[in-house]
């Protein structure tokens, strides 16, 4: 994984997607304070992984290289293994007395996942 200016990661690989994925995630529970259910977490990974394995090579490029496309396929990787339901009544409850203001801009992106 490359930095590209600014600090961000590029993420040029499915190995890179599915460690970057595995990093955010890792800071979006720490800072709501919660434990990771790592077994939700490794099918979001794996299904991450497939999702870009089955494209085609130029498409899987244009999704890795475009971060709104690249967070588009990781919610919906965090939806297909279900990890929006674990805690789920835990993280509304943050979201709904606006207790989610330690989460950066990135790991924010997962409240998504969370609401209707």
């Amino acid at each position: 994984m490359r930095m590209e200016p600014g600090g961000r990661k590029q993420v040029s690989d499915i190995s890179s997607a599915r460690e970057d994925l595995r990093h955010q995630l890792e800071q979006f529970y720490a800072a709501l304070h919660l434990a990771p259910p790592y077994d939700t977490v490794e099918k979001a990974l794996q299904a991450l992984g497939g999702t870009l394995q089955s494209m085609e090579p130029d498409e899987r490029m244009h999704v890795l290289s475009d971060e709104s496309r690249r967070w588009k396929a990781y919610l919906n990787a965090v939806r297909a293994a279900g990890l929006h339901l674990k805690h789920r009544g835990i993280i509304l409850g943050l979201i709904r007395t606006n207790q989610t203001g330690q989460l950066t801009d990135v790991t924010a992106r997962f409240l998504e996942a969370y609401r209707p």
